[in-house]
């Protein structure tokens, strides 16, 4: 990056932002020499007390309604048993390490690490951990994690090894050996892959330490497998389970120790890493430090739950899929907490969460909790019910979301059928909301759909909730406006009209529901749906996830996309293409020329909001919206005449030239093609 861009990007990004990043570079920088030379002298493996041990969670037997896994899941699942992945758009690739027999492990953990890696029982199973699967490279095992470079070199997709390390995986093999003629198959894989993973990533070493977040997701993956595995009546073999609770602890002290909090900009990281501790401290619910861990998560999963998920249920990132992996984070994080027993929910009263090393809170007192209430707050529970509406509402026809902001085919937990044939194969559809709707429709009492979700209410303590709170009322969007009124009245500037004539049968009960703190509306029948995106682009104060996509329409008709967001494809291995994703040129937007409303240029996480959207007005009939981000009003009006969606652009200039959009038939022409998760992209405009 040049320098007058950083210069630039450090003059527009909010000042405490800005201070937070010095600091937070310079403690690294002075910090980092003496961590990494103390870390290279030592066993890190080491550090765990003796006589922790994993105390299940889910009651034997409780999974005799488990629903019947999906035949993509399957697949997937016998993919991985035979070694071979499709991660993040790699397409089936071999996961097996080809490496020399020797583990590539710092000196002072190599004892650790072979008498793990002597535990397995099948030598031959030797999994690349740190290997991107789509460009090929290999991220350095003997690099400590703070040096792994993100980025770096061009190409290298650092996603993908994360993926993969998440171990999503091994709950899938656990629900397989429950359905399976021969489960020894499943047990015997889920050990060999916990050990060679344990084996091959000493803590703090290689790629997948990089990020406290991929740590928490981790975990969690691998004791729920054990625990999926133990209620059905097959248990690993006790020197497995040991290193399964050292584990546990190495992964909390890393997580408690690297929390991803700011005071003003956290977001699904955060989440994570809470899901990280609730994991370890409920599994390790025997010793005062994880009970201080889980007090600690128990608390911030609540807090987070109703800052990130505002109060008509949208996520505040402004991304409809990550709105799906935030509230994965909080439920399954939380319903861990749930599952603890009487005795371990009043120790959790006198837990001393304190001694965190990075504590989120300066002058606040530690967290409560009280074992009465449980794990989930009754605000909460209400929350996570206006989450599970907004996700529906947001579903189009077809069962695919309707995509706004970026995705990045990030999940908690895979156990549903999140699942579309593709070229004669399952592939895995990121659009695909059904499990999260599942996941939350358990904690408020609706019965499960999904393996996930049977899993999840076999968790639920039945003496943790109370009472659901009666549902919001849907608030106004803002006052009542007449479109043609206001088309009268701006009728001297320049304009752009589109008109869609839609089937007769598609706008019958068409119903209509406005989101108006995330900042879309939704209109919707059983062959229409049709969004209109207006409203305040960064409200977790970044716009991180957030496009240029203000006043953007998606139209579905009898499950055809006329109009479809593209998505986002790649992110750090390709700041070009991230940027032609985020930009309005690959919207249904007004635009004017090459300008875009926000700049693009301050990072690959970083779109604050300049354009300022604005929704005047909205209802069953339209909608009105605007924005200033081209220094002067643009207006988009959206309006429903009998069986035709007009769609007409303003630019409030008598000098502007509004750009007109390129259509092939009834369907909108994308700057870029149509991806529909990350490291995916078709050649047409959806798929």
């Amino acid at each position: 990056m040049r320098f007058e861009s950083v210069l630039r990007r450090g003059f527009q990004v909010p000042p405490r932002l800005l201070l937070s990043k010095v600091r937070e570079r310079l403690h690294n920088a002075l910090e980092a020499p003496l961590r990494r030379r103390q870390d290279w002298r030592r066993d890190t493996y080491g550090g765990v007390p003796e006589g922790i041990r994993i105390e299940y969670l889910l009651p034997p037997n409780t999974l005799g309604d488990l629903s019947e896994l999906h035949p993509g899941l399957q697949h997937f699942a016998e993919q991985a048993l035979a070694g071979r992945m499709n991660l993040l758009g790699s397409g089936w690739r071999s996961t097996a390490f080809k490496g020399p027999e020797q583990r590539q492990v710092p000196p002072n953990t190599r004892a650790t690490s072979e008498r793990i890696e002597g535990l397995k029982n099948d030598r031959c199973t030797r999994i690349d951990w740190h290997k991107d699967l789509r460009s090929g490279h290999r991220y350095n095992p003997l690099c400590w994690y703070r040096d792994v470079p993100i980025g770096r070199p061009v190409g290298a997709e650092i996603k993908t090894p994360w993926e993969l390390a998440r171990c999503h995986h091994l709950p899938q093999f656990a629900c397989m050996a429950r359905f399976a003629e021969e489960p020894a198959t499943w047990v015997r894989a889920i050990e060999d892959h916990l050990l060679d993973f344990w084996a091959a990533n000493p803590p703090r070493w290689g790629v997948n330490w990089r990020c406290a977040m991929d740590a928490g997701i981790r975990i969690a993956n691998q004791l729920l497998a054990l625990d999926i595995l133990h209620a059905s009546g097959w248990g690993v073999r006790k020197e497995v389970e040991e290193e399964a609770a050292r584990a546990a602890w190495l992964h909390g002290e890393f997580i408690s120790s690297h929390l991803e909090w700011s005071p003003s900009h956290r977001g699904n990281h955060y989440l994570a890493d809470l899901l990280g501790l609730a994991a370890c401290g409920a599994y390790l619910g025997g010793h005062e430090t994880p009970l201080a861990w889980l007090r600690f998560a128990v608390h911030e999963l609540n807090a987070e739950v109703l800052r990130q998920f505002l109060s008509d249920g949208g996520g505040f990132e402004g991304s409809t899929c990550y709105h799906r992996l935030s509230a994965e984070l909080a439920v399954w994080g939380l319903a861990l907490a749930s599952a603890t027993t009487p005795e371990q929910r009043q120790a959790l009263e006198n837990a001393d969460p304190s001694g965190l090393g990075r504590r989120p809170w300066t002058s606040n007192p530690p967290p409560t909790f009280q074992a009465s209430t449980g794990a989930f707050w009754p605000e909460t529970l209400q929350r996570l019910h206006l989450a599970r509406e907004f996700a529906e509402w947001l579903t189009k026809p077809d069962g695919r979301v309707s995509q706004i902001g970026d995705n990045d085919s990030g999940r908690a937990i895979k156990l549903d059928g999140a699942y579309r044939e593709s070229g004669g194969s399952s592939v895995e559809d990121s659009l695909n909301l059904e499990g999260v709707v599942d996941l939350l429709g358990v904690v408020v009492g609706v019965p499960p759909t999904t393996p996930g979700g049977s899993v999840l209410r076999a968790l639920l303590s039945k003496d943790v909730f109370g009472e659901l709170p009666p549902p919001q009322e849907n608030p106004p969007a803002s006052d009542p406006i007449d479109p043609d009124q206001f088309l009268h009245a701006k009728s001297r500037f320049p304009c752009r009209t589109y008109r869609f004539e839609l089937p007769e049968r598609c706008p019958r009960n068409l119903r209509f529901r406005a989101f108006p703190e995330f900042g879309v509306c939704v209109w919707k029948s059983d062959s229409l749906f049709v969004s209109f995106r207006c409203g305040k682009s960064d409200l977790d104060g970044r716009g991180g996830h957030s496009h240029n996509d203000q006043l953007s329409i998606e139209l579905q008709v009898e499950g055809k996309d006329w109009i479809a967001d593209p998505g986002s494809y790649l992110y750090t291995s390709d700041p070009s293409a991230r940027n032609r994703y985020r930009s309005c040129q690959a919207h249904f937007v007004p635009r004017v020329g090459r300008s875009e409303p926000n700049p693009l240029d301050l990072g690959l996480f970083l779109l604050p909001d300049r354009c300022g959207g604005r929704l005047l007005g909205a209802g069953a009939s339209g909608a009105v919206g605007g924005h200033l981000g081209f220094k002067f009003p643009v207006w988009r009006v959206v309006k429903f005449v009998g069986s035709t969606l007009e769609v007409t652009d303003i630019a409030e200039s008598e000098s502007a030239e509004l750009e007109e959009l390129k259509f092939m038939g009834n369907c909108f022409l994308s700057s870029v093609p149509f991806s529909s998760g990350y490291g995916e992209a078709s050649k047409e405009g959806s798929d």
